[in-house]
């Protein structure tokens, strides 16, 4: 940027190579850090606080308005409202008008009663959510108002918003409340935290609302603490009655009050910290114990004092950058905030999580103690396996029952063509018994021949189940009705040979004839064994299935809670760190910002001490020494406020 060439313009820019370099270090930082110190264009204060705690009177206070004339400037800010109600529904900017008229808003002056109106109208569009934008509303209040001659006033130029109270009972007038204190209270250059002594815990950081308030102790340059009502309690009257008090003192003990309520109050952030007694409370005080009065009066009015002085001083060209230089207590109270939202989650997570876990212990006592996770992963596996197997066990056993296979049971049971060597009844008899015999093994093992056919061509995870079905088969007894008969008649010859061929081979046609009945009886025995006991199975079976598909669904939801908690810690881990990590960038970045600022104030002044020398005029060569010394005194006022300095 070119050097101007007037002294006005010279004298206009003595502050930009500060402020530019502010901008771009405010560029770097992470956003929840540069939030909080990008600031608007113009210098801001404002009275931030809960509702009917005296912010609007003490903004009027702070301006001078006179004490006479007090009860018709609030009966206009009351907007017809009943005493003791909210004055404010809207942020407002209070100045002194130009003559002896009410200004809302606008140029049109108004007096007491059309003012009042409008404030009520505006008011009721606020209460009905007819209005919701965040504009000020410029109050421009009677000069005649005001004291003939004030030097103990704060100057009107300043720019001092009142925003509504933060418990504002009308659900629009909160919203309005939420979004003017976002749009206001987060770039303003100062803030007046205000309460009444009795309700200090509104300075707890979840009382106020918003975070980017949280670390207010931390930022001396930035916040104020007024509290009042003090002096009325009647703790306090009685506590100072009794003994001699000073500001410093009266400081102390309220910051230990607020300690109380585990608050740290760094001890440089005492001095900005404001006990005042306002409007109707202090006029009672003045009024029914004038000897009280008069010992906190003087003490009041330093305390006033010292807040108007401080707000002025705080109005400077350098306020923004101050707080600039307290950056790294933001950021280390930014990262105290992310471990405690971290820590107290986590507190959440682990404790639902072993109420979880101890009612799995109850719900599966089977499985031991230990990473639940991975056990029910484990048995979730298994229940898949399970429900597999026996839904494709059941559709076997399913699938056999209306199969055709009487064929293969006859098969199964059918003996080879008899072999007699002699033509005798023994033969014949002993043919029988080892028939006989050959059926009763059959009766006793023929599931082993099932078993030996599934072996050959089940699928292997069938293998087993369909062994254990086998198994469960009910045995067949063995019927030797078939063989009554020719057993009979054959018990029935007196000699063992035959004398006529054709006896013998009539015996031996009615032996083969009860030897296939037999075969057919005990195989159809074993056809309707092998069906009924496998279509009770499949029925067994498909209830089990049906009980498997529950489990597993029960299961899944339960390893899914479990997942979804370990997620959910990874996630608030990988957060934390994430956060962690972005601050610790920006407390980089701001443990250099004097370095930076040093480095543009080297540079434009070497760059103004080069028309020292290379001017081109004397009046270049002139303007340049003056330069030099502006920027210097300039330099010096800023590292004065600098408050790592102090």
């Amino acid at each position: 940027m070119p050097i101007p060439a007037t002294w006005l313009e010279r004298h206009r820019q003595r502050h930009d190579w500060a402020l530019q370099a502010f901008d771009r270090f405010v560029h770097e930082l992470a956003p929840e850090i540069s939030d909080q110190v990008r600031r608007s264009d113009q210098v801001t204060v404002v009275v931030y606080g809960a509702t009917q705690v005296g912010k609007t009177t003490l903004i009027l206070d702070l301006l001078g308005l006179a004490s006479s004339t007090r009860d018709e400037v609030a009966r206009v800010l009351r907007g017809g409202q009943a005493v003791g109600k909210s004055a404010t529904a809207m942020p407002l900017r209070y100045g002194r008008a130009p003559d002896d008229n009410w200004y809302i808003g606008d140029d049109r002056p108004l007096d007491e009663a059309q003012a009042t109106q409008a404030l009520a109208n505006i008011r009721r569009k606020v209460e009905q959510g007819g209005r919701q934008n965040t504009d000020l509303t410029d109050i421009l209040i009677p000069g005649r108002l005001f004291p003939t001659e004030s030097g103990t006033a704060l100057d009107v130029d300043v720019k001092l918003i009142d925003l509504p109270g933060l418990d504002a009972r009308n659900r629009n007038e909160q919203q309005l409340v939420e979004q003017l204190a976002r749009r206001y209270v987060t770039v303003a250059d100062l803030v007046l935290l205000v309460t009444q002594a009795s309700s200090l815990g509104f300075l707890r950081p979840e009382n106020l609302q918003i975070e980017e308030l949280a670390h207010w102790a931390s930022q001396p340059v930035r916040f104020r603490v007024v509290v009042t009502s003090c002096f009325s309690l009647s703790s306090v009257r009685k506590h100072l009655l009794n003994t001699s008090f000073d500001v410093q003192q009266l400081r102390q003990t309220m910051i230990s009050e607020i300690e109380t309520l585990e608050l740290k109050i760094p001890p440089r952030f005492a001095d900005n910290l404001y006990v005042l007694e306002l409007g109707d409370s202090a006029r009672d005080l003045a009024n029914t114990d004038l000897e009280y009065y008069a010992q906190i009066a003087p003490v009041i009015s330093e305390f006033r004092q010292q807040l108007i002085a401080d707000i002025t001083d705080a109005s400077g060209p350098f306020s923004r950058l101050f707080a600039a230089f307290q950056l790294d207590g933001v950021v280390q109270g930014q990262m105290s905030v992310f471990r405690a939202r971290y820590d107290e989650r986590k507190a959440e997570l682990d404790k639902e999580l072993q109420v979880f876990e101890k009612q799995l212990g109850k719900h599966y006592p089977t499985l031991s103690d230990g990473p639940w996770l991975e056990k029910l992963e484990y048995h979730q596996t298994s229940l898949d396996e399970q429900y597999t197997t026996q839904k494709q066990l059941g559709a076997v056993l399913s699938k056999l029952v209306h199969t055709e296979c009487r064929a293969l049971f006859e098969s199964l049971f059918e003996g080879s063509s008899i072999k007699v060597d002699a033509e005798t009844v023994s033969a014949l008899q002993e043919a029988l018994e080892e028939e006989k015999d050959r059926l009763k093994e059959l009766c006793q093992g023929w599931t082993e021949i099932l078993n030996e056919l599934f072996e050959r061509v089940a699928m292997d995870n069938l293998k087993d189940p369909l062994s254990e079905c086998v198994d469960r088969l009910p045995p067949i007894t063995f019927d030797d009705r078939d063989f009554h008969a020719i057993a009979y008649v054959l018990d029935d010859y007196s000699t063992d040979s035959y004398f006529w061929s054709s006896k013998f081979k009539n015996d031996r046609m009615v032996l083969d004839m009860a030897f296939r009945k037999s075969q057919q009886r005990h195989a159809s025995l074993a056809h309707q064994n092998f069906i009924d006991g496998f279509r009770t199975q499949a029925a067994r079976i498909e209830k089990t299935v049906s009980a498997l598909k529950a489990q597993r669904r029960s299961v899944k939801e339960k390893v899914q809670h479990l997942q979804d908690h370990h997620d959910a810690l990874s996630t608030l881990q990988s957060e934390l760190d994430a956060n962690l990590a972005r601050m610790t960038s920006s407390l980089k970045i701001a443990e250099h910002f004097e370095r930076r600022v040093n480095e543009a104030f080297v540079k434009t002044l070497q760059k103004v001490k080069t028309g020292i020398t290379k001017g081109p005029t004397a009046m270049d060569k002139f303007l340049a020494v003056l330069n030099t010394h502006l920027l210097i005194n300039e330099a010096e006022k800023l590292y004065a406020g600098n408050p790592r300095r102090d």
